[in-house]
């Protein structure tokens, strides 16, 4: 079988040596006929065209010479077909300014056998044409047309509109995000401490420290002068004096305690409103709900607890600390206050206006990570660029490991 490839074949399917034609002809003995006319539509699109056609024109017109002009082996035979002789009443008879009707003039005029030729051709004209002059034709699968890959300019010509479309259709888009940057935070849950365990702990590191004393005669000190032979009524008053250190130093250690536990257990939700639009946004009013359920606490929600340093185990409880020439203060333990949580179930922030892809820092929360239950927090932000506020849900879960 001897079939015609018309040109829109070689540019807009697969290469022709890799079709399956045995399996789209049904036909084993297979010769490929490439007439002069359709060598030259290839040779012009290589010329003329830009883009895609005139790349895969290149290639189709070169793997042509190489067969034609240096003799390169082919999977499929593949013949030469110049063009046909024709009186002036067989132009104006066939119509030959048309290439279509110019390449099925040449095969008409050849040697070939009319009723062993196929034209293949995806274009519906020139299959009609061939149809009635007697030749059998052949439209190929369109799995095996090409993808339409779009050209370099084309590409660039669909980014170039993209573009005006985004510049055109330019707006804020903002939200209320957690400094994690979603719009859910999972906080690791810290259980309450055993506080009289770690007391007591404490507590018991400070008498070993400490121990009694009970040796007649032992080294004692005075103003940091050593001396010995220690009295037994020394060594009385010395265990009085530690009785008394060790009951002041266990309210402090329950004060520090108590704010070590507190201090591990609070966890901040630090909220922003973020502006993830290609247009900066107008000034922002947020109006965010706070669950009525939720004890929420901020920075201010702390005390400081002033206590008296005591006084170390000694020898003479009589003799007092020399005074220090500065001012004098009592110490103090800053921890939090649990009772002076927020009384508030709404917070509202003016923003001002914000750059795209920025955020601003609306507020920080509080909350006892031991004892909170999941919550979630709605917001409503108003923007002086948009018509319509935008709404929306921040979650904050708990997890234990």
């Amino acid at each position: 079988m001897n079939i015609v490839l018309d040109s829109n074949i070689l540019l807009h399917y697969r290469n022709f040596e890799d079709i399956p034609w045995p399996e789209e002809l049904g036909c084993n003995d297979i010769t490929i006929v490439l007439t002069a006319m359709v060598i030259e539509e290839i040779d012009e699109k290589k010329d003329s065209e830009k883009g895609k056609i005139q790349k895969r024109a290149k290639v189709v017109s070169s793997r042509i010479a190489e067969i034609l002009l240096d003799g390169a082996t082919c999977k499929i035979p593949v013949v030469y077909l110049d063009n046909a002789y024709a009186t002036e009443d067989e132009r104006r008879q066939y119509h030959l300014d048309r290439n279509d009707n110019q390449i099925l003039f040449d095969v008409m005029k050849s040697d070939l056998d009319k009723e062993n030729v196929t034209v293949v051709s995806s274009d519906n004209n020139m299959l009609i044409r061939a149809k009635n002059l007697g030749f059998h034709i052949h439209r190929l699968n369109d799995e095996l047309r090409l993808n339409d890959e779009l050209s370099k300019e084309e590409k660039e010509a669909q980014a170039a509109i993209k573009e005006l479309e985004r510049m055109k259709n330019r707006q804020p888009e903002p939200i209320l995000i957690f400094e994690n940057g979603e719009n859910y935070m999972k906080i690791k849950r810290v259980l309450a401490l055993n506080r009289e365990a770690e007391v007591e702990k404490r507590v018991e590191e400070l008498r070993q420290k400490w121990p009694e004393k009970t040796i007649e005669g032992e080294v004692y000190s005075v103003l940091g002068n050593m001396f010995s032979n220690a009295s037994p009524e020394m060594i009385v008053q010395y265990n009085a004096s530690r009785r008394k250190f060790i009951e002041d130093s266990e309210k402090i250690i329950k004060l520090e305690v108590e704010r070590d536990d507190l201090q591990l257990r609070m966890k901040s939700v630090s909220v922003v409103v973020y502006n993830g639009g290609n247009a900066p946004t107008g000034i922002m009013n947020v109006f965010v709900e706070l669950p009525e359920d939720i004890k929420f606490y901020s920075k201010g929600c702390k005390k400081k607890v002033e206590f008296e340093e005591p006084t170390t185990p000694n020898f003479f409880p009589g003799i007092k600390k020399i005074p220090s020439l500065f001012v004098d203060y009592n110490p103090q333990i800053e921890m939090w206050d649990m009772e002076s949580r927020l009384d508030i179930v709404k917070i509202s922030r003016k923003v001002e206006p914000l750059n795209h892809n920025l955020q601003h820092g609306l507020f920080t929360l509080y909350v006892d990570s031991a004892t909170c239950p999941n919550f979630k927090l709605k917001w409503m932000l108003v923007d002086a660029e948009l018509p319509d506020p935008v709404k929306g849900e921040l979650n904050v879960s708990f997890f234990e490991e």
